[in-house]
This record gives C-alpha cells, sequence and structure tokens, in this order.
C-alpha cells in the first residue's frame, strides 16, 4: 500500500491530542485511552485489515508498555521497529495524550 503524501499527513492530523485514524479505529473498536494494551490492539487491527501495509517504526511511551515483547510481536508483523520513549503528557487530565514537545523530539531522534 502506498499514501500519496495527502493521505499520509491525514493520518496525523489531530484532535484531542491524538490522530484521527487512531481515533477512528478507537471508537468503531470501543478501545479507551487507558488500555495499557491499546498500541499492540492498535497494530493488531490495522494488520488485520491492512495486511499490505507496511509501518516502519512504532514509537511508544515506556512507562505505558504493559508487554514489550507483544508489541514488539505486532509491530513486526508489519514491518515497524519499536522504539520506547517519553512520549505522554503528564498530569491529571492527560490520560492517553501525547506531549507535542515530547513527541517532536521523539520524531527527530528517530527520524534522525
Amino acid at each position: 500500500m502506498i499514501l500519496t503524501k495527502k493521505e499520509l499527513l491525514n493520518f496525523f492530523k489531530t484532535r484531542a491530542g491524538r490522530p484521527l485514524l487512531v481515533r477512528e479505529i478507537m471508537r468503531q473498536f470501543k478501545l479507551t485511552s487507558d488500555d495499557r494494551s491499546l498500541l499492540k490492539r492498535y497494530l493488531d487491527v490495522l494488520y488485520n485489515y491492512l495486511p499490505d501495509l507496511r509501518i516502519d517504526t512504532v514509537i511508544a511511551d515506556r512507562h505505558h508498555v504493559e508487554d514489550l515483547a507483544a508489541l514488539k510481536t505486532s509491530a513486526s508483523d508489519l514491518g515497524a521497529e519499536v522504539f520506547l520513549m517519553d512520549v505522554a503528557r503528564s498530569g491529571p487530565g492527560n490520560a492517553g495524550m501525547h506531549d507535542p514537545q515530547r513527541l517532536a523530539v521523539a520524531f527527530d531522534t528517530v527520524l534522525a
């Protein structure tokens, strides 16, 4: 599957700190942001519906990964390498949200 630049950018449009694609999958599969295996489940859904999709990198917050081995297996099904970094917002009311500055550092580090 090859995406145009516009389609790729649409994956990263955000509302409430979460990419729209993630929000839609969470809505359809009734996933909650406090689900500690959310990213693994999200990757599994992508693989089940788009088995030819290839992803190079998965960035996950190191404090929110419950089962690293399972996450790595799900990521490798899509061809991705997992990077654990601090990307979550801190403080009350911010569960499941990314900190824009931390995410920018993570992208800069991984894509350098």
